[in-house]
């Protein structure tokens, strides 16, 4: 274990993801329950991690990385953070970290191509990064299981339904009727941001990350690459770039 190894930490809403990295390569993946940095610290010494970066949802990013930079070189993902790319968005004191993260992966990882990033979780986001490394912006709305819950807990009948309803049809119950609205209108607006990107830029790399992504891959009608690591991926190229 002679090569120097990065912790990258992704904290969400219900639990921690985190990756220990040689290189750009990622050696091993764990997830952990929030709350237990004093496990992450451990797992990182023994994993032999010598520098760390935090990306959270949560707040509390300063406290976290305070308690592993005891152990670790720590840094938090903000925006103030040096990324490797440029970047369009008017706001990036809102752009959000998952989103900074998976466009930093690309951005390295398929350098001098046009990419479209599609993150399937509890919302659905849509990204370009433009082969010159420049971010051009995107999209958000609600994902799969949102729009499914919605539609239940803010009508008075409408059933709790999940995606074993859709068949990729007009739906003959209500059950159906409801996948088909949902998934099939999720596909739809996917289908509808790509064709913008392609009226300059017909060759991009499509790319799918996120809990449903494998679900909207197999419906997708262009060919994509399912990344399930994409923001660990692109913590680590996040830390790799400012530690140069």
């Amino acid at each position: 274990m002679n090569a120097a190894r990065n912790l990258a930490v992704d904290v969400g809403n219900s639990s921690v993801k985190c990756g220990v990295f040689e290189g750009r390569v990622l050696v091993k993946s764990v997830t952990f329950q929030v709350g237990c940095v004093a496990d992450i610290v451990s797992w990182g010494e023994s994993m032999g991690v010598s520098r760390a970066i935090v990306s959270t949802v949560r707040g509390g990013g300063k406290t976290f990385c305070d308690s592993m930079g005891k152990r670790f070189s720590t840094l938090l993902l903000t925006s103030q953070l040096r990324v490797p790319f440029e970047s369009r968005y008017q706001t990036p004191e809102t752009f959000g970290s998952d989103r900074l993260s998976v466009m930093a992966a690309v951005s390295s990882e398929y350098a001098g191509q046009d990419v479209v990033v599609v993150d399937a979780g509890t919302a659905l986001t849509c990204d370009y990064m433009s082969r010159y490394g420049v971010y051009e912006g995107g999209s958000i709305s609600p994902g799969i299981s949102m729009r499914f819950r919605s539609l239940h807990e803010q009508t008075w009948s409408l059933p709790l339904v999940g995606v074993e309803s859709y068949s990729g049809k007009v739906g003959r119950s209500t059950l159906e009727c409801i996948a088909a609205g949902v998934v099939g209108g999720i596909l739809s607006e996917i289908e509808g941001f790509l064709q913008k990107i392609a009226t300059f830029a017909n060759d991009f790399r499509l790319v799918v990350t996120g809990g449903d992504a494998e679900l909207l891959a197999l419906r997708l009608e262009r060919p994509c690459e399912v990344r399930r690591e994409l923001v660990l991926e692109g913590l680590n190229a996040i830390l790799q770039y400012n530690a140069e």
